[in-house]
């Protein structure tokens, strides 16, 4: 399963299309399921001047103008171990 470079709430700004201008800002809604194909994972994204949601592929979104929510992982520092949703040093067992 590929990372997703993006997520919900981020704003992004798409490449260049074929007049050289860009197209604007905007926001994603949501990440898409993957495709059986393997393609580039897809966002649904809303534009502030459009009344309506687009489906986006990542690689027609420019990287360099973009926020991205996700935080890249820290080289050479220690990871927490993620800890259950049930703490077994609460438990009491009758015995």
């Amino acid at each position: 399963m590929a990372r997703n470079r993006y997520i919900a709430g981020d704003r992004i700004v798409l490449k260049a299309g074929p007049s050289g201008q860009a197209q604007g800002k905007g926001q994603i809604i949501s990440v898409q399921p993957e495709s059986q194909s393997g393609g580039p994972t897809r966002y649904r994204v809303r534009f502030s001047e459009e009344s309506f949601d687009r489906t986006v592929g990542e690689d027609d979104i420019d990287a360099s103008l973009s926020s991205s929510g996700k935080q890249p992982p820290k080289a050479g520092g220690e990871q927490k171990p993620a800890s259950g949703w049930i703490n077994l040093n609460s438990m009491k067992i009758k015995k």
